[in-house]
């Protein structure tokens, strides 16, 4: 399973920050970018998120405590498993959130 996110809009910001589904605080910690996602038959899988062919350029902390990490606005980011695992079929909502970011 992978997710490839890359934005393709022409945006003032030259970077954007990406956290994983912080709304679940039983399935991911403030501080984490692995994080559980639960599938529609309740089957569950760990999934983390990454630049692709590139490295994150910092982290930063929100008013809420949930740390972001930030990525040049031409960067892709990957959904991917985090470590082996056995996945049985089912459909895996998996959830990301992105915002513009200026330092």
């Amino acid at each position: 399973m992978r997710l490839l996110l890359r934005f393709r809009e022409a945006v003032s910001s030259k970077q954007y920050a990406v956290t994983g589904d912080y709304s679940k605080p039983e399935v991911v910690g403030n501080d984490s970018d692995v994080w559980t996602v639960i599938g529609k038959s309740g089957n569950t899988i760990k999934v983390t998120f990454g630049g692709v062919g590139c490295g994150n350029k910092g982290s930063l902390v929100d008013g809420a405590s949930h740390k972001w990490w930030v990525y040049n606005m031409a960067d892709k980011v990957a959904v991917k498993l985090s470590g082996s695992q056995t996945v049985k079929a089912n459909t895996y909502p998996v959830t990301l959130h992105i915002a513009e970011y200026q330092a």
